[in-house]
């Protein structure tokens, strides 16, 4: 059974309704640089005593997993 990737537009159910339109987070400019450099900027910050709060860590990591289906 061949993988086929999902539609990037869903046709909407509701004549006139919107349709959905499929983010690409992974091709925006912020999304590269803070997957390149997140894992460095967080160990700088904690070698330099100061850390960054779970939840900011958690969100930084949320944002990296948006859009990558595998991820729900």
């Amino acid at each position: 059974m061949a993988f086929l990737a999902p539609p990037d537009v869903v046709p909407a159910t509701r004549k006139g309704a919107r349709q959905y339109a499929r983010h690409k987070p992974g091709e925006t400019l912020l999304f590269e640089a803070m997957q390149e450099h997140l894992s460095s900027f967080l160990y700088e910050a904690a070698a330099s005593g100061r850390g960054m709060p779970r939840y900011v860590v958690q969100a930084f990591e949320a944002y990296l997993c948006c859009g990558i289906l595998a991820h729900g």
